[in-house]
């Protein structure tokens, strides 16, 4: 029986990958427990294919590699390997590209002991916002939502304001780019604790 032969290159891509998918792991399981990372006005989800596309090509290409090295048909597993990194890397991409991403904005309380933090978010005819106070540098939590129509984006078009009380804040905000108060929504939203 001919002895497995493990490439270093196979080695240095798997350790890569496996520190990868336990980022990927910390980030996905964090947001179960309302703690979202937000780094230099990025959060987690914009930050996702810069983990997971280089985490699943580094497997791919450790394993061929070791494949390579170890069976005779070189051509067939290097053909295999292109196709096959090509397809994967370009079905993530494209997911990505048509998950709507947002644009974030920062709000601090007028007595300056609170960070708000909007990502707002349009697709086709629907608009829509999360809201999230900071709690450290790099990590934030939800503290609420908001909906418009026709994909209006009221932070985009400076239609909005924030009403900032002791306990809490609300969010009133234009729901069809209208600019006359009276059609303002209002979310209430509690700071974080």
């Amino acid at each position: 029986m001919k002895k497995i032969v493990i490439p270093k290159f196979s080695e240095i891509s798997i350790t890569i990958a496996v520190i990868l998918f336990c980022v990927y792991i910390f980030i996905r399981n964090s947001a179960k427990f309302n703690t979202y990372i937000y780094l230099f006005g990025v959060g987690t989800q914009e930050m996702m294919p810069f983990i997971t596309i280089p985490c699943v090509a580094l497997s791919i290409s450790a394993i061929a590699v070791l494949l390579y090295k170890n069976i005779g048909r070189k051509i067939l597993i290097t053909s295999l390997t292109i196709v096959v990194l090509f397809l994967i890397c370009s079905y993530m991409l494209i997911g990505y590209a048509f998950s709507p991403n947002g644009k974030y904005f920062e709000y601090t309380s007028d007595d300056g002991e609170h960070h708000i933090v909007v990502k707002e978010c349009s697709f086709l005819l629907g608009g829509w916002g999360y809201i999230y106070e900071k709690n450290s540098f790099g990590t934030m939590k939800k503290v609420g939502s908001y909906y418009t129509d026709d994909g209006f984006l009221p932070f985009s078009n400076d239609a909005f304001y924030f009403v900032w009380h002791e306990n809490d804040f609300e969010l009133h905000h234009s729901v069809f780019g209208s600019e006359h108060s009276e059609n303002y929504q209002v979310v209430k939203m509690e700071y974080v604790k």
